[in-house]
């Protein structure tokens, strides 16, 4: 959705106007991170030599982040909070841990239907799911949408899948559990 400029002028901008005037003043962000800091530390080391703002990165699960901001509550030390959903984000917004700010700059660089109405969170990202079929089996035509794959048609065939990957799960050895397996195909080895 953003490119690596717009996203770190995002963050530059969600900086200046989200944090408390201490946070802005001493010239630190706490971040509450749900990404993984080997993704995120790079962006956040450009972040902070474009800016000059130190960016003191607390990363954990998504959920365990959210229940860790509700305990805080008022005396969280956490400043920004980027998370992997936009589920998660509503429920930050729904259980208080959020606060609405104005931004121009956000306004114009994230379509309306990636931000919250009230301005308590905004988009920064999208992700893909594709949904995978058999050529010849399945008409593309019929996979239009997730509420598709509801059709009884293909629950069977759903339902085959996933079991074969809950098998896997189980399994003892580390190739067993790198492959996939369906019923009317040899083994393949991701």
């Amino acid at each position: 959705m953003l490119n690596l400029k717009q996203l770190i002028a995002a963050l530059a901008t969600t900086a200046a106007v989200a944090l408390p005037l201490t946070a802005a003043a001493s010239g630190e962000v706490n971040l509450y991170s749900a990404r993984k800091e080997a993704l995120i530390k790079p962006l956040l080391d450009r972040f902070t030599s474009e800016t000059g703002i130190t960016v003191n990165l607390v990363t954990g699960k998504a959920d365990a982040l959210l229940k860790r901001l509700k305990s805080e509550g008022r005396n969280t030390p956490a400043d920004v909070l980027l998370t992997t959903d936009a589920g998660r984000l509503h429920r930050a917004k729904s259980a208080g841990v959020t606060r609405s700010f104005d931004s121009a700059t956000l306004e114009k660089l994230v379509p309306a239907s990636y931000r919250d109405p009230e301005g308590h969170w905004y988009g920064l990202s999208l992700r893909s799911r594709p949904i995978l079929y058999v050529k010849g089996k399945v008409d593309p035509a019929e996979l239009s949408s997730y509420e598709a794959l509801a059709d009884p048609r293909g629950v069977a065939i759903l339902r085959k899948f996933v079991l074969g990957i809950q098998a896997q799960a189980n399994s003892k050895t580390s190739r067993d559990r790198l492959c996939l397996r369906r019923p009317d195909r040899p083994a393949y080895v991701a």
